[in-house]
């Protein structure tokens, strides 16, 4: 009984974040109706940065950096938290929830690409053929409307796809050297401090009522500490092949949500190329495991 709960709690975290991680992509759009993308970032930077730092307090008793490390927490904190979720506000809302959430799925095929730019690896014939799909699948996601702020949208969420990649790769020494509440405190803090200027200097607006500030609050503390924590247990403690698959499945929950929230649903021409976006990047994980 006590294997059987152990082989199951990992699939049921990893089950749990992706829902999560879906409802944010709803509460991103909602809350960009009041404040902008840079603003947004910098007040969830700024919540997520105390309740950290008061858990490493009590925890670590304090927050312990090597000297060394403190440029690379800068610059993952910079990249992670601050750049990478202004871009993807900016492009949720200027498309939609369900939109970026399937060109973010894109993600190992930037990596595919960075895997071949960095570490000279090769991309087989297998790879370029999904890449190829998973071209066609973004055409078809835009098709018939690949103009003015969709456009835009579409290029700030392909940046913050590419952003995602890189603070991957680079934060990766961190996880050996580093308890889980210490990474995300050291990046919290980094991304708030980088975050100050990038709200400044992007159009800052801000309204808020009584219902936006516990949105604003719940979805800092589930959505985006209690997802990272879990989202790296469940990569401790399950195949590459099964986190994988079940990030495929973050598309299709936020357009789910989307639907049940909004009413709003994807063409058939777009549902079409969400498949071929979906099954292209499952394909390359199930073969490289």
């Amino acid at each position: 009984m006590k294997d059987t709960r152990k082989s199951l709690l990992p699939l049921i975290t990893i089950t749990c974040v992706i829902i999560i991680w879906g409802f944010d992509f709803i509460a991103i759009e909602y809350m960009l109706q009041y404040m902008s993308s840079g603003v947004f970032t910098l007040l969830r930077l700024v919540i997520g940065s105390i309740v950290l730092v008061t858990m490493c307090m009590i925890r670590n008793k304090g927050i312990h950096i090597n000297k060394e490390d403190r440029l690379r927490f800068f610059i993952c904190g910079a990249t992670a938290m601050s750049l990478y979720f202004t871009l993807e506000g900016i492009g949720i809302s200027l498309t939609s929830a369900s939109f970026g959430s399937l060109i973010l799925a894109t993600v190992p095929m930037f990596g595919i690409i960075g895997d071949r730019i960095v570490f000279k690896r090769k991309i087989t014939r297998l790879k370029i053929i999904c890449i190829a799909v998973s071209i066609a699948g973004v055409y078809l996601l835009v098709a018939g409307d690949l103009s003015g702020p969709k456009l835009k949208g579409l290029g700030f969420i392909v940046l913050a796809a590419i952003v995602w990649v890189f603070q991957i790769t680079y934060m990766k020494p961190l996880y050996e050297k580093y308890d889980l509440i210490t990474i995300l405190t050291g990046i919290f803090i980094s991304g708030a401090v980088f975050q100050c200027p990038v709200a400044l200097l992007s159009h800052p607006h801000f309204s808020i009522t009584a219902e936006g500030i516990i949105i604003l609050i719940a979805t800092t503390i589930i959505c985006m500490i209690i997802g990272e924590a879990g989202y790296v247990y469940a990569i401790g403690n399950l195949s590459v092949t099964v986190v994988s698959a079940f990030e495929n499945l973050l598309p299709a929950v936020t357009i789910i949500l989307a639907f049940i929230i909004y009413g709003t649903m994807l063409t058939g021409l777009q549902l079409l190329g969400a498949a071929l976006i979906i099954c292209s990047v499952m394909l390359i994980a199930l073969r490289d495991n």
